[in-house]
This record gives structure tokens, C-alpha cells and sequence, in this order.
């Protein structure tokens, strides 16, 4: 039988089990919140909590500032044609978080930028 037609305490147990000393350890340190069911009451502490918790855990922190300051350096390069340009402003700025300005914040810097 599969992991999931187990109860909850034993799915939780197995994967702590699995993940080995270094995930363990890991596991001890993150801040896992647990939800709260319809009567307020906090739910039991599912795999999908933990590896969720995991997830956030492993996927790099993104610094916003620092992403901004790249697309506001960037500059066309000698022989660089306008629709690869544009292409690396669109790309970059996905990563600043400028919301509605986004356009506007690309055009300005094509504006700054072009050579030609």
C-alpha cells in the first residue's frame, strides 16, 4: 500500500524518516504554521506542510532592490539590435516587482539607452 492511504501521523512520520539526518535537521529548524480547521481549532501536521515548508526553505530569497538595480544598468550593447534589447529589459524586469509601472519603466529605459 502507498504512503497516502496511511493516516496522517504515519505519513508525517514516514517522510521525517526518509529525509535522512541533514533533512531532519533542517526540519528542526524551520517555522512550519500550523492551520486551523473550520471550528479554530489547529489541523494536525500534514507532509504537505512540511514540504511546503521544505520548498520555502530551499528556493533562494529573491532581493528586489538588487534585481532593480540590474535593470536599471542595463544599457545596449554595440550591435545590439532594439528586439534584443527590449528582450533582456522584459526579462530582468520580471524580476523587480514593478507591478503596473512595468511598461512605462521599460520605455523610459529604452528612451535612456538606445545607441540608435
Amino acid at each position: 500500500m502507498g504512503g497516502s492511504t496511511k493516516p496522517v501521523r504515519n505519513q508525517t512520520a514516514i517522510l521525517l524518516h526518509v529525509i535522512g539526518d541533514e533533512g531532519l535537521e533542517i526540519y528542526n529548524t524551520l517555522m512550519i504554521t500550523l492551520r486551523t480547521g473550520t471550528d479554530g481549532n489547529a489541523l494536525e501536521l500534514n507532509t504537505e506542510d512540511i514540504l511546503n515548508a521544505f520548498e520555502t526553505y530551499c528556493n533562494p530569497r529573491k532581493n528586489v532592490v538588487y534585481e532593480r538595480y540590474k535593470f536599471f544598468n542595463i544599457k545596449q550593447k554595440e550591435g545590439q539590435n532594439i528586439n534584443d534589447f527590449l528582450t533582456q529589459l522584459k526579462i530582468q524586469a520580471k524580476h523587480c516587482e514593478f507591478g503596473e509601472q512595468i511598461d512605462n519603466l521599460i520605455c523610459d529605459r529604452i528612451v535612456c539607452c538606445v545607441n540608435d
